[in-house]
């Protein structure tokens, strides 16, 4: 087992091991909280905590689960590898195509930029301040 593959796995478990479990009186819980599909559901089970459990419910809050599966990954990464053996790419690298690619799809977390001799940290593209943001360079 690669090493990526370890820390990926260890990571998925550490999420499913470490919700956020609490007990308290289903009066206490108001409906705003609960999404509008799933109201119905939860009437019924105050209602049965109620009869069984002395009106008392539990609530897990944990991350949400992932978005895409590995598949996906695999799928993405393929095609990229096929558009990238073709040749009929302008890109430098296959790391910048990948790259470029995911910026697209995905976005970025944030954009970072040196200011007055300062690395700063903004949310979106139009915060940077400067002549430009660097992109992934192509070959022309």
């Amino acid at each position: 087992m690669t090493q990526e593959k370890m820390r990926k796995r260890l990571l998925t478990r550490r999420i499913r091991v470490n919700p956020i479990k609490w007990t308290l009186k289903a009066d206490e819980i108001g409906l705003a909280l609960i999404p509008f599909e799933h109201r119905t559901r939860a009437k019924e089970l105050f209602s049965e905590a109620e009869k069984k459990r002395d009106g008392y419910v539990t609530i897990v809050l944990s991350l949400a689960d992932r978005t895409g599966t590995d598949a996906q990954n695999r799928a993405f990464h393929s095609l990229l590898g096929e558009f990238w053996k073709s040749g009929l790419s302008s890109y430098e690298s296959y790391d910048d195509m990948k790259d470029s690619f995911k910026l697209r799809v995905a976005g970025a977390d944030s954009y970072m930029f040196i200011d007055n001799g300062k690395v700063r940290n903004v949310r979106s593209l139009d915060e940077v301040r400067g002549r430009y943001a660097e992109v992934p360079k192509t070959r022309s």
